[in-house]
């Protein structure tokens, strides 16, 4: 019986299959072809081939660095997709500009790397003073690289799967400190007439718990009858292009889950206060020919445009500076509103919808800080107790 060949090459005769690789750095599908004297020699070649990737990586891509896969994945693929955002696209490429590009990881052939070269790099960056906190951001832009590389063929294995983030405990999440009565007393003391808006902000998101860049994309027609709702948020980021061009741009779009769609009740003394300071908005732009209406913002200089949020920060801690309260983010304003629902009684799943929150376990580790301040002025309370009888 003859063989069955499919493929003659100078005189001899071969059979010819193939196995599909996926793509290279430049999107051309590759081919690897395994040639034997039979169909059983070819196709035993072929699957001694696939099981030796098992290590990892296949070996067609030993001369392709990982530096400029990246570089690719990052802007034709990432910058162009709908559900990626310009400012998640900009936090990405910042990560790659600053903590890949001059990485000693970034040089190497995507065949020659592992885990231990990436470990190694982590540890690195722990020991030159990187927290635990940006580690784990470089670490997240890693793995979905290797994620991508593994979808497209590129990989069979992520050498970023078991990775330890140095410094890193269960606990380690980041804490706010919260206003305490006596400090939001001598804020509203240390307000003047020149700090109106900070003043104005302050109170505002003290009492509703927004987010800053829901804060600052409310316009009057957001605020009705003592409540506000909130559609959207804005932020200033860099649009980057394909060539790397930064442009700083405001963007304004709709909260990225549907929870963060919400209406919020006013507390009654912060309403007065409102009226107090869109009185007075009116006013200022009067005076610069510009008549108030419901879709100018509420927080702005010129009713057009929003407050820069950088801008607003240096007036938030010159006021707490002012008010001599110990500096802190502006998150602990929302924190602080958080808290007091607690301190309250609200229920768990109501505080959720006030602050948006897409997930109630995010709401729940709040409540948790609350619950373990409660347990200590109650062990405060109970050692009272005991001093007289000691």
């Amino acid at each position: 019986m003859a063989v069955k060949t499919n493929y003659e090459k100078n005189g001899y005769k071969y059979f010819r299959t193939s196995l599909s690789l996926g793509h290279d750095h430049e999107g051309k599908r590759i081919i690897k072809e395994f040639y034997g004297a039979s169909k059983t020699e070819a196709d035993s070649k072929k699957k001694e081939y696939k099981e030796g990737t098992d290590a990892g990586l296949i070996a067609n891509f030993d001369k392709i660095g990982i530096g400029k896969l990246m570089h690719s994945w990052l802007y034709d693929t990432m910058r162009i997709r709908a559900d990626i955002k310009p400012s998640t696209f900009c936090r990405y490429e910042s990560i790659y500009r600053n903590y890949i590009e001059q990485s000693p990881i970034y040089p190497m052939k995507i065949a020659n790397l592992k885990s231990t070269h990436i470990q190694k790099y982590f540890n690195e960056l722990y020991k030159n003073g990187k927290t635990p906190a940006t580690i784990r951001n470089v670490n997240k832009i890693i793995k979905m690289f290797f994620n991508y590389c593994i979808e497209h063929d590129y990989m069979v294995k992520s050498p970023a799967s078991k990775l330890m983030i140095p410094g890193a405990t269960k606990d380690s999440k980041e804490t706010f400190l919260t206003f305490s009565s006596e400090e939001i007393l001598k804020v509203k003391s240390a307000a003047d007439n020149r700090t109106d808006m900070i003043k104005m902000i302050f109170f505002f998101d003290l009492s509703t718990g927004l987010r800053m860049g829901e804060l600052l994309a409310l316009r009057w027609s957001d605020i009705n009858d003592g409540k506000v709702t909130v559609s959207k948020t804005t932020k200033s980021t860099y649009a980057i292009d394909e060539k790397g061009t930064r442009t700083l741009t405001r963007y304004e779009y709709a909260p990225k889950t549907k929870n963060s769609e919400r209406i919020i009740p006013i507390p009654q003394e912060v309403t007065r206060m409102l009226l107090n300071f869109k009185a007075a908005q009116r006013e200022a732009l009067f005076a610069k020919g510009v008549k108030l209406s419901d879709k100018h913002y509420v927080f702005s200089q010129t009713g057009s445009e929003p407050l820069d949020i950088a801008n607003v920060r240096k007036s938030y801690l010159r006021l707490l500076a002012r008010a001599g309260v110990e500096p802190r983010k502006m998150h602990s304003l929302r924190h602080t509103y958080a808290t007091e629902l607690f301190r309250k009684g609200i229920h768990l799943k109501t505080v959720q919808m006030l602050l948006g929150h897409s997930n109630i376990a995010t709401t729940a580790d709040i409540y948790t800080h609350v619950g373990n301040e409660e347990k200590e002025a109650a062990a405060k309370a109970i050692n009272h107790l005991f001093l007289g009888s000691i």
